[in-house]
């Protein structure tokens, strides 16, 4: 009875509500039909955002990154965030110890230059955090570490380290056209729960989003167009933990909360075992 109790705990810290927890540990976005609780975030309100429109990707429906007019400034990042989920081996036939991300998705980040190598003036990256129910506070965003497969040849990662944070410099990030654009390509990852000290376990909580940032300095007459369109997103190992409530605080704003309740509950637990 503990996890569940500290569960909830965390849920009412972060400003979130459970959800009832789905049958197996898979979920499914498709973005042509619904958004189901993504959110989207900009350091700088302006022409660098994220939307959703409902439809087909032919009538532009799905989840989109825009750069508008005026263009943004170099620096400026903006991101799509994902539910909260509890990693969870639930219905799987044999153990799974890790979580398996793909996506399918198109890109059209600006670059400048017409000869090799292409400098990118914008770069898209995914990234995730953690927190074990044993944590005080969520781990830093890492990046994901995308599978460089024969479906995702029209991206690669920027011959120099990306920037401005929260862009991380270590990680793989997506650069220029699809190849076959505008048709989309799959790309995937996998995280692995003993990649992690201590390891991930069920019960432990992560979160996604998907990052755009502008890298260098854009054409002042560039058009507003569609950066990034994201169709679908399939998440193997985890299931959904709670939703957003309306009014409550953001899922970082709640994150000091939440680590002094994850504080609270393990004393409360320690005395009534005692």
């Amino acid at each position: 009875m503990k996890r569940p109790f500290l569960l909830l705990a965390l849920s009412i810290a972060a400003g979130f509500v459970p959800a009832t927890p789905a049958s197996a540990s898979n979920v499914e976005y498709n973005f042509n039909n619904k958004l189901e609780g993504w959110t989207f975030h900009t350091t700088t309100p302006g022409s660098l955002f994220w939307e959703w429109q409902p439809g087909t990707s032919s009538a532009e429906g799905a989840l989109h990154a825009w750069i508008g007019n005026p263009v943004p400034a170099s620096g400026q990042v903006a991101w799509a965030e994902s539910p909260l989920f509890e990693l969870s081996q639930q219905g799987q036939p044999v153990p799974q110890p890790y979580v398996h991300v793909d996506f399918s998705h198109w890109t059209d980040f600006p670059v400048g230059g017409t000869t090799a190598p292409i400098d990118p003036l914008a770069l898209g990256q995914v990234q995730f955090r953690y927190m074990r129910t044993t944590d005080a506070a969520w781990s830093d965003w890492l990046a994901a570490p995308i599978a460089w497969s024969g479906t995702t040849q029209g991206h690669h990662p920027p011959d120099a380290p990306p920037s401005p944070p929260p862009l991380a410099a270590d990680g793989a990030s997506f650069a220029g056209r699809t190849t076959d654009f505008p048709n989309h390509v799959t790309s995937a990852f996998d995280i692995d729960w003993n990649a992690f000290t201590p390891a991930l376990d069920n019960g432990d909580l992560i979160t996604f989003r998907f990052l755009v940032g502008v890298t260098a300095d854009l054409p002042i007459d560039r058009p507003a167009g569609i950066v990034w369109e994201l169709n679908s997103v399939g998440i193997d190992g985890v299931r959904v933990a709670a939703v957003p409530e309306p009014g409550g605080p953001a899922l970082a704003g709640g994150a000091a909360a939440t680590g002094l309740l994850v504080a609270l509950v393990r004393r409360r637990l320690r005395r009534a075992a005692g």
